[in-house]
């Protein structure tokens, strides 16, 4: 059973934080972004085993971080980083992607992932916080003078036929360009900014079995509304729709994993976004791409 955050003490996630490099505090901000090859993959797994070892020296130290025992939750996160040792390193180690994918299908029904992912979110939230607080750089301009529908087909061509995770598990990821940046997302499953879910939200109605959490599309925005600093829905529409928009004409582009006919692996292949993305993609100005082929 998992506890309530207010059962833990903040300076007891505050240390664990304090100590995480950039490269695992990068991964607790984007969870659901799904690699692109082998390097990324063993990355992010990496990233996984490096904060749940941060994690296990402060519950080896006796102090709690979800409520139970150190020791129940440490016994937890050290059967993690074990698992994702067998998965990288030594004569059974599999391929970046490989392992990745085996990863994938093991934290669906570990008990010991729930824990590590229960403190993830923890981490997560408190991260997101202190961005939301800390002195903001100024966004770049755009390139050039590229349109966000040059750098979007940009985007495609580096990403779209490259292979993709094995197995049968969905697979989709968004790319959506606004104001000459990409941003990119994954149907993760996993929380969004309240202020994405407020923005998108009250502009669908549900016309087939759907989830803003579940979504590659709503996950890309997030990442958009996350990295601009907006505080308030109101406030990333005015950006996009309001009489001084700033970041207008936005495009977007998906693409799942299939296997493509002739091959024994899956690639990345181009699909249109769904009814529910289409509807509130359109009511925030943002494009669908079409071209170039989805299949």
């Amino acid at each position: 059973m998992l506890h309530e955050t207010n059962d833990v003490p903040p300076a007891h996630l505050e240390t664990v934080l304090t100590g995480l490099t950039q490269v695992e505090k990068d991964w607790l901000r984007d969870q659901g972004a799904a690699p692109d090859d082998d390097a990324e993959a063993l990355a992010a797994l990496a990233a996984v085993a490096g904060i749940a070892r941060r994690a296990i020296r402060q519950l080896d130290d006796g102090q709690t971080l979800d409520g139970r025992t150190p020791g129940d939750q440490a016994y937890d996160l050290r059967m993690v980083c074990r698992y994702l040792q067998d998965l990288t390193t030594g004569h059974e180690a599999q391929a970046g992607l490989d392992a990745y994918e085996a990863w994938a299908a093991w934290k669906l029904t570990a008990g010991e992932w729930a824990s590590f992912k229960d403190l993830a979110d923890r981490l997560r939230r408190l991260l997101l916080t202190k961005d939301a607080t800390a002195p903001r750089a100024a966004a770049p301009k755009a390139a050039g003078k590229k349109s966000n529908a040059d750098i979007l087909a940009e985007e495609l061509t580096k990403r779209l036929g490259r292979p993709a995770p094995k197995g049968r598990e969905a697979r989709v990821k968004a790319v959506l360009v606004l104001g000459g940046r990409a941003y990119t997302g994954a149907n993760s499953g996993g929380g969004l900014l309240h202020v994405t879910y407020d923005l998108i939200r009250p502009r669908v109605t549900r016309m087939e079995d759907w989830s803003a959490t579940g979504c590659a599309e709503a996950y890309a925005l997030d990442q958009w509304v996350y990295q601009n600093g907006f505080a308030t829905a109101d406030a990333a529409y005015e950006a996009l729709c309001g009489t001084r928009a700033t970041f207008k004409d936005g495009r977007i582009a998906a693409m799942d994993a299939r296997t493509v006919h002739g091959s024994t692996g899956r690639f990345w292949v181009k699909r249109m976004p769904c009814e529910n993305c289409q509807q509130w993609l359109k009511a925030l100005g943002i494009t669908a791409d079409r071209t170039l082929n989805f299949s």
